[in-house]
């Protein structure tokens, strides 16, 4: 399989355009600085890019309409970066630390779902456990899914719930 290599460090790369605050408002607030670091990746040679979505879920502490928004409005300009230019967008969801994770990872699928997403990123999670619901209702939703999950572990190999990094796996 061929590496693919993603954009990263979307909200440092933010701030340092002189954006404040939490960056998935931008979406909403400042879309044509989105649209512009998205063309900045690809023109350093991105082959895919993430929505700028990895925080957009509950603990935003906004209401769901405006979680919707900021999905809505930050799938649409990852494609309108990615157009003609061959490279993939990815909906990108960061981790969820609440009790009902399965289900708020769910509603942001759907609504990517629901906009034409087929290729998924989950970043920087702690546990594997809580997607094995999430991967089975995006596959009974949408045939020919992509799903990429990402965990964060120290450099002694552990996450933050003390899991082994081999034990994420299986």
């Amino acid at each position: 399989m061929k590496p693919l290599i993603f954009d990263g460090a979307f909200g440092t790369y933010f701030s340092q355009k002189g954006g404040q605050g939490a960056p998935e408002l931008a979406n909403i607030d400042r879309p044509e600085t989105v649209l512009e670091i998205h063309r900045e990746y690809i023109e350093a040679g991105a082959q895919a890019i993430k929505t700028n979505t990895f925080a957009a879920n509950f603990a935003l502490n906004e209401d769901f309409e405006t979680i919707k928004e900021i999905v809505e409005k930050g799938w649409k300009l990852a494609v309108k970066a990615a157009k003609d230019s061959g490279v993939l967008v990815f909906a990108d969801m960061g981790p969820i630390y609440s009790d009902n994770a399965v289900e708020e990872y769910i509603c942001l699928t759907d609504i990517f779902l629901a906009l034409g997403a087929r290729n998924f990123l989950f970043e920087t999670l702690n546990e594997a456990d809580i997607l094995k619901d999430v991967i089975e209702h995006i596959r009974n939703r949408a045939q020919g899914c992509t799903v990429i999950a990402s965990f964060a572990v120290s450099q002694d190999g552990y996450s933050k719930t003390g899991r082994y990094y081999k034990s994420l796996l299986s």
